[in-house]
């Protein structure tokens, strides 16, 4: 079972970053640190976006012995989720993480919410 993180200095800690990098194997956008373009590094070891984005939820939920309250999307689980503002299946590899995020939940509680009054505001 491979689990994804953001314990690396390619991408840092944002997870899109890290989907991209994963899918295509070149920096997020595909410049490095010093705003060079780059190149695939080991190209034949890159995931497809599948298989990245289950590393980095349900893998990583299986890890911890919590699958049964996320890592997915099903009635009962704890709906910690992160609503996108375009379809990463439908996105060039190379701009996933320019995708916006719109919302984020935890438990189902809206913590943030793009273009609200309290944006940025985590909620109790």
């Amino acid at each position: 079972m491979l689990v994804w993180g953001s314990d690396w200095p390619v991408t840092g800690v944002a997870t899109l970053n890290g989907v991209e990098t994963a899918v295509t194997h070149r920096h997020p956008g595909g410049r490095d640190a010093a705003g060079n373009e780059d190149r695939p590094w080991n190209p034949d070891q890159r995931l497809s976006l599948q298989q990245a984005l289950a590393a980095y939820t349900g893998a990583g939920a299986a890890l911890f012995g919590e699958s049964g309250r996320r890592g997915s999307i099903e009635p009962g689980k704890d709906a910690d989720l992160v609503v996108l503002g375009r379809n990463l299946f439908e996105t060039p590899p190379g701009e996933i993480h320019s995708v916006p995020i719109e919302m984020t939940l935890r438990r189902g509680r809206v913590l943030y919410r793009a273009g609200s009054s309290d944006e940025g505001v985590l909620t109790k």
